[in-house]
Parts: C-alpha cells; sequence; structure tokens
C-alpha cells in the first residue's frame, strides 16, 4: 500500500506541474523532438522513468517547443531522442540488459538519430567491465580493479588467483559486473573468502567476469551528479555505524547536504566530460573520508536516482525512514519528482545548447 501511496505522489507531481493545454497544443506526430515512452514500448510502468520522460517534456512545453511522445515501435529517422533506459522497463530479463539498449541506440544512431543518452553513454549503465576501462583509458582516479574470467566455457575451470603474475592484495571488494543499489557487493578478507564467494551455488553461470576492487576502509561517500558544465547535486552517504557497510541509506546510511566540498566541483565537472559524459552520477571517496585528501571515483552511471535535499536535523526519524513516509506535507516521492523535472530541464538545455 505504502509502495501504491508513494507512485500516486510521483504521479501528482506530474499531473499538477504539467500544462495539459500545452501538452496537446505542441504533441505533433512526426516531431524532430521525440521523447521515447518505456510503457508504450515495452508494456513496463517505472515511476522514475515516467518521471524523467515528462521532465523532458515539460521543458518543451515551457519553451513552447513541438514534440511527439511514442513508442519504439514508431520508426525514427533524423530525430532527436529522448528516452531513460532502465532495467524495469527493459523487455528481456538477462543480465546484460543494457546491452540491448545499446543496441537499439546504435540502430536509431544509423538511422540519423541523435539519442539523449546515446550508445557509447549508455555502455556505462550497470556495466562495470566497460565502466572501469573507460576510468583506466580516461586516467579517471578510481580504486585499483581487477577485472578476470571466473570460468572458461570450454574447460569450466575456475578462475585460479595464484595463477596470476600480480596477485590480489586482501582484504578485497567482489562486485557483481551488472548489479547497482548497492547489490552484489562483498568484503573478502582472505582467500578463504574467495573460495567460499567462487563456491557459491550457480556464481560461476551469473557471474562469467569477477570483478575485484581495492578495499577502503571509508564511513561516507559523496554521490556527485554533474550535468554538463554544472554540479546539480552533491551530498554525503555515511555509514554510522563501527564496521564498514555500503553507503546505500537501505543499510541505514544517513545522507547529509552540509559540509560539501565544493572547491572540487570543477574537478568533477572536468572528470565527467573526459568520460564523455553529458550527465551522470558519479560515488566519489577520499582517503581518511577527508575532503581535503586525494579522491578516488567508485562508479558513474548516466541514469542515477536523485535523493532531494531535506532538512532532517529537526525530525526524529532518518532520511531512509522519510523515504517511505508518505503522509506528509512534501514527501521524498514528491520532492523526488521536482528534482527529476528539474535536473531533466537542465539536461535537454544542454544537449540543445551543445
Amino acid at each position: 500500500m505504502i509502495r501504491i501511496i508513494k507512485v500516486l505522489r510521483h504521479l501528482t507531481f506530474i499531473v499538477f506541474h504539467i500544462n495539459w493545454w500545452k501538452f496537446f497544443r505542441l504533441l505533433k506526430k512526426g516531431s524532430e523532438n521525440v521523447v521515447i515512452s518505456n510503457f508504450l514500448t515495452s508494456g513496463k510502468f517505472s515511476t522514475e522513468g515516467t518521471c524523467w520522460e515528462f521532465g523532458y517534456i515539460n521543458y518543451f512545453i515551457k519553451n513552447n517547443i513541438n514534440f511527439d511522445y511514442c513508442s519504439l515501435r514508431t520508426q525514427l529517422y533524423g530525430r532527436r531522442v529522448y528516452w531513460s533506459p532502465e532495467k524495469a522497463t527493459s523487455p528481456f530479463n538477462v543480465r546484460n540488459y543494457p546491452s540491448t539498449f545499446v543496441h537499439v541506440a546504435k540502430q536509431l544512431e544509423e538511422q540519423g538519430c541523435n539519442c539523449f543518452p546515446n550508445s557509447f553513454e549508455i555502455n556505462f549503465l550497470e556495466n562495470k567491465k566497460f565502466m572501469h576501462s573507460q576510468f583506466s583509458i580516461k586516467n579517471t582516479p578510481h580504486p585499483q580493479t581487477f577485472v578476470l574470467s571466473s570460468v572458461s566455457i570450454h574447460n569450466n575451470q575456475v578462475f585460479n588467483p595464484n595463477n596470476k603474475i600480480e596477485k590480489m592484495p586482501f582484504p578485497l571488494l567482489w562486485k557483481g559486473e551488472h548489479s547497482s543499489g548497492s547489490q552484489d557487493i562483498e568484503l573478502l578478507k582472505d582467500e578463504t573468502d574467495l573460495a567460499n564467494l567462487l563456491e557459491t551455488p550457480d556464481f560461476k553461470v551469473k557471474n562469467p567476469s569477477l570483478i575485484f576492487q581495492e578495499f577502503f576502509d571509508i564511513r561516507r561517500d559523496l554521490r556527485v551528479v554533474v550535468i554538463g558544465e554544472e554540479v546539480v547535486l552533491c551530498f554525503w552517504r555515511i555509514n554510522p555505524r563501527k564496521n564498514w557497510a555500503p553507503t546505500a541509506s537501505k543499510f541505514g546510511s544517513t545522507i547529509s547536504f552540509e559540509n560539501l566540498p565544493t572547491h572540487l566541483y570543477p574537478k568533477f565537472i572536468k572528470e565527467m566530460s573526459n568520460l564523455d559524459l553529458a550527465m551522470g552520477g558519479f560515488d566519489v571517496i577520499f582517503e581518511d573520508d577527508d575532503p581535503e585528501k586525494s579522491y578516488r571515483i567508485l562508479e558513474v552511471s548516466p541514469r542515477y536516482s536523485p535523493n532531494p535535499p531535506a532538512d532532517m536535523s529537526m525530525k526524529k526519524y532518518s532520511y531512509a525512514d522519510y523515504k517511505h513516509r508518505v503522509f506528509v506535507r512534501r514527501s521524498w516521492a514528491y520532492l523526488q519528482t521536482q528534482i527529476i523535472f528539474e535536473h531533466a530541464d537542465k539536461y535537454v538545455g544542454f544537449t540543445l545548447k551543445s
């Protein structure tokens, strides 16, 4: 029931912030600007995806620009295509689902379309193998990362770390190749933990590539969202516990919008541009949790779920609890839709300008 109410809070924002008279006046079949509907394409509904779609549309409405709102079943040639590719609306339930979106984007680009995000950018979406290869190529500061093959499909041999010339230093973090939201992350303290992980039932089938990362015993990381030449959102995710744990709020971490390292914003903008991304969210850590020391980028994605700023200082509940409170005047769902609209507006404006 709470989930349904949260969806309704998202949709309520859309209903009351879209100028529907102008929506139908500017909606033109065959328009140069196209917004793809995930629901009309796959029959699957995504709350955040719908918010992004109407955020794009709201930009066109505000600026009196014609647009088309259709599915990918429509033949598109020479258009500007805005969409929100994501797992929730993928028509295929496969491990490397982003590859299907990459393929679609490439086909549209071969038909003269400009896609936002484009086929190259979508490669970063929940594809850590590609992401870390780009980090290495572009000299992006990041933890030392080992990308290895776990299984040979010809002889079914499991990867043996002792066979590597450069032995990996423990402790390590194992990360699933196509995971998000702090899923598929395990701390491996020694070779025994690694052996137990590799012997997990179906692990070899589900993880043909192994990604191990240098471990930093930190208690907070920084989410930085960059659109074009601007940092549009930044906040700390803080683990209040004594022991290390992923910093996603679902693990009990707190969210803080205070004491942000604004002096690093120009560097983060440069890092995003260097990766050839027009929009994305970084996860950043600092040596000894000190923003005055060196930073490393853990991950980046062109598709992110923004946490809207909220003052929790006078509240008796945490930010994680606030996410699930729907019977409040300015609920998290309502404010998240608002910030998605703001980011969609900046994104479309930047892409049209550039």
